[in-house]
């Protein structure tokens, strides 16, 4: 029977940082090269799952130790991607992006195995700007994000990462098991926003699809009908101002599009009447006069109707009563 081969992943010991952990649960998700087999016993087939990859992570500063790591991130002061070193703490440091960000270990492992794990150059760039430059600035000490109210401070994957900290006692082993167990949780979060990311770029592929086909129809450009839920960026297309779709409870819903505004991320191009603000059932039902009206938001971005006529009955109120203000 063929041994499987071990393959090792050295990082620095002691105190953890997202950086370290993430980029060591990017090499987990890389190496981790499932096997499927089927095994029919008595008339059941059964899917046996393994791994063809025995990974062996070890955290020690010992030069001679990590001279011998097949992988070695966040220690050992080199960056040389063909030789799978990825440390940033070398003089100079290990290069900065386009947009001036340094890489820290995660970015330097994410900038040669990104595209190769999420198969697509798209997903992998995105992946980049909403999690993985921002670990790789906050480890190198740059402050990313400001608090707009004093004495309080956003609570990010970096705190969250660092928190886990306090669970490893002072025995090297207990702390290497803590480790462990931060880099399941970095290696969840990192798979979710890989499937994220990817089912953005096919929501956007499919929103293309739909409203193109609508406006070869000639129907009203301004409005967008989906058959559910996706998220989209309308950016390159300009008459859009609301879009309806088909809840998961079964009811249908409408909400101004994003103008994927930098300064507010809650402004959309068109709002519902200020008077439907907050109303629900029979009184929503009373303000709009559609008989299946359920819920209109505080915002007046989002309403809820029990059918698809309803949302758009209650969308044409909205583009008959004239632009509305923002919140």
């Amino acid at each position: 029977m063929k041994k499987n081969k071990t393959i090792s992943i050295i990082t620095h010991n002691g105190i953890f940082h997202a950086d370290d952990v993430f980029a060591v649960a990017t090499l987990r998700i890389l190496l981790e090269k499932k096997v499927f087999k089927n095994i029919e016993k008595g008339g059941i087939t059964k899917t046996i799952v393994s791994s063809d990859t025995n990974i062996k992570i070890i955290r020690t500063r010992d030069e001679e130790i990590i001279n011998t790591g097949d992988y070695v991130v966040d220690v050992g002061y080199q960056y040389n991607a063909n030789k799978e070193r990825f440390d940033h703490h070398q003089k100079g440091g290990a290069g900065k992006r386009e947009n001036s960000i340094p890489y820290a270990s995660f970015g330097l492992v994410w900038k040669k195995y990104g595209k190769k794990i999420t198969g697509s150059e798209k997903v992998a760039e995105a992946i980049d700007k909403v999690l993985i430059a921002y670990i790789d600035a906050t480890d190198n000490g740059i402050v990313f994000t400001k608090s707009i109210f004093e004495g309080y401070e956003p609570y990010t994957v970096f705190n969250v990462i660092s928190a886990m900290n306090i669970l490893a006692k002072n025995d090297p082993v207990d702390s290497d098991k803590v480790f462990l167990k931060a880099v399941e949780v970095a290696q969840e979060i990192l798979q979710c926003e890989i499937q994220k990311r990817k089912k953005k770029v096919n929501d956007q592929k499919n929103f293309e699809k739909i409203y193109a086909k609508q406006i070869s129809k000639g129907e009203d450009p301004r409005v967008i009908v989906l058959p559910t839920h996706i998220s989209f960026s309308a950016k390159h297309f300009l008459e859009p101002l609301f879009v309806v779709y088909k809840r998961s409870d079964g009811g249908w819903a409408a909400e101004g599009i994003d103008t994927e505004s930098t300064k507010d991320p809650f402004e959309r191009r068109a709002y519902f009447p200020k008077s439907w603000a907050g109303k629900t059932d029979g009184e929503i039902v009373k303000e709009s006069g559609v008989v299946d009206a359920v819920f209109c938001h505080n915002g007046t971005h989002f309403i809820a109707a029990k059918s698809k006529k309803g949302a758009l009955d209650m969308v044409k109120i909205a583009l008959d009563s004239g632009p509305q203000k923002p919140r």
